[in-house]
């Protein structure tokens, strides 16, 4: 069953805003059983539909802070983005139900994080993240927040 989405409005700043990411996977991770368990993370898609690098910086960040909280297993982005192009789903941004079930079973994680980005006047983006169940395929929890794009 899917929870209400976590929201807050996480301050921008910081080197790569790694205070922002971690606040917004602590709001989307609050009250999962994550421990222990593998998770992926796909390329963020804006909410238009137009093509940036946005998506992969955002999604690389998030991994990376993923991987300093240190209990979960995090899958390689490298081998993510492989499997994601066997499956035609590198350039859509878009991964339904069914793609997330078969996008875990052959990555062998537990959960996927998915997300969108909205542009935001003074370099800002919206972020929303999705928690999705790779067994269920269903979305478990959702956060969102704000990130200072920082980068070219």
């Amino acid at each position: 069953k899917a929870k209400a989405a976590k929201t807050g409005a996480a301050a921008p700043g910081g080197v790569n805003n790694a205070e922002v990411y971690r606040a917004l996977l602590g709001r989307l991770l609050a009250g999962e059983q994550a421990a222990g368990k593998t998770i992926a993370v796909a390329d963020f898609s804006y909410v238009d539909g137009r093509a940036s690098i946005d998506g992969e910086v955002v999604a690389v960040r998030v991994a990376t802070e993923l991987i300093r909280m240190k209990d979960m297993r995090v899958v390689e982005r490298k081998q993510l983005q492989k499997i994601l192009a066997e499956l035609n789903l590198q350039n859509t941004g878009v991964v339904d139900q069914a793609s997330a079930k078969k996008l875990g079973r052959v990555l062998g994680a537990d959960l996927l994080v998915v997300g969108s980005l909205d542009e935001l006047p003074g370099k800002l983006l919206e972020v929303n993240l999705r928690l999705a169940s790779v067994e269920s395929g269903q979305a478990v929890s959702a956060a969102s927040g704000q990130v200072q794009k920082d980068w070219l």
